[in-house]
């Protein structure tokens, strides 16, 4: 099964996607990937491990990555069937060149992961230019946008209706 978390920054997207992930790793091996390539939250995530550019989303995206998915995920320290993929510490967004092949890139890895996980939770960026969102959108069994009730929580959910219809 593949969730879609998207929705504008600050609205609780990670925290959401990090409670669901150890509610579904109880029923088995789960994913969350973290999509925002100019904010790395993967760091805090798995707390005390670490990576280095070789191990990142971006590379992975980028063209510049192996075929292998399992390369970019990182188990839990803590949290046995709990995975993580996204950008390491050292990472730049500029780092990564992600032309018009990262949609497609961002879509295969999405596929390569629900072959290795039961769940896939994404953990989209609020940017529509956000590669992994076309995939998302159209390849999610659940989609969820949290917004805040704000008006430019509205706003933003205003400018996305178009893709979520």
């Amino acid at each position: 099964m593949v969730f879609a978390i998207w929705g504008r920054d600050g609205t609780g997207k990670s925290m959401l996607a990090d409670a669901l992930g150890r509610i579904f790793c109880k029923q088995g091996i789960t994913s969350i990937i973290d999509t925002d390539l100019t904010q790395p939250t993967l760091p805090a995530r798995i707390n005390g491990k670490k990576l280095n550019m070789e191990a990142s989303l971006g590379k992975a995206i980028s063209g510049m990555g192996a075929d292998d998915a399992a390369r970019y995920l990182h188990q839990h320290p803590k949290v046995k069937r709990l995975f993580y993929a996204g950008l390491t510490a050292q990472d730049e967004y500029l780092f990564y060149e992600l032309g018009l092949d990262a949609t497609d890139a961002a879509k295969d890895f999405v596929q390569r992961c629900t072959s290795l996980a039961d769940t896939v939770i994404l953990d989209l960026s609020g940017q529509r230019a956000d590669p992994f969102v076309p995939a998302a959108l159209s390849g999610a069994d659940k989609i969820i946008v949290p917004i805040t009730p704000n008006v430019q929580g509205v706003c933003w959910f205003n400018a996305v209706k178009p893709f979520l219809e």
